[in-house]
């Protein structure tokens, strides 16, 4: 939390939410009671630092149709594919899939579920 902090006062944001989500992976019970207090001690606030930050969007291209949509990839969201930090330190709290867990998959089933058939 205390790398948090410092990362935060460099105004260093995203970094500063990747080791808050570290500290929330590594003792949850102590982020839960110490992480809020030890930030607005500095003047930050957890849920405003955790929630991920709006940016302005770029100017749009001319020839793009006026109400088309913005396309959202993970690379122009601060946590990727996830959608906050508490999702973030899930996924990272997961193990890798391993080769074996991949081969016992059932792929025409998957497909179907996705198929809704």
């Amino acid at each position: 939390m205390n790398v948090a902090l410092a990362h935060l006062c460099a105004r260093e944001t995203t970094e500063a939410r990747r080791f808050l989500a570290q500290a929330r992976e590594a003792d949850p019970v102590r982020y839960e009671m110490r992480a809020a207090a030890m930030l607005a001690r500095c003047g930050f606030d957890l849920e405003r630092v955790c929630r991920p930050a709006v940016t302005a969007r770029p100017a749009e291209p001319v020839a793009q149709a006026a109400g088309a949509r913005r396309v959202v990839t993970a690379a122009n969201l601060p946590f990727g594919d996830c959608r906050d930090v508490d999702e973030y330190a899930r996924f990272r709290a997961m193990p890798p899939i391993t080769p074996a867990e991949i081969d016992g998959l059932n792929w025409d089933n998957i497909l179907g579920d996705l198929m809704d058939e």
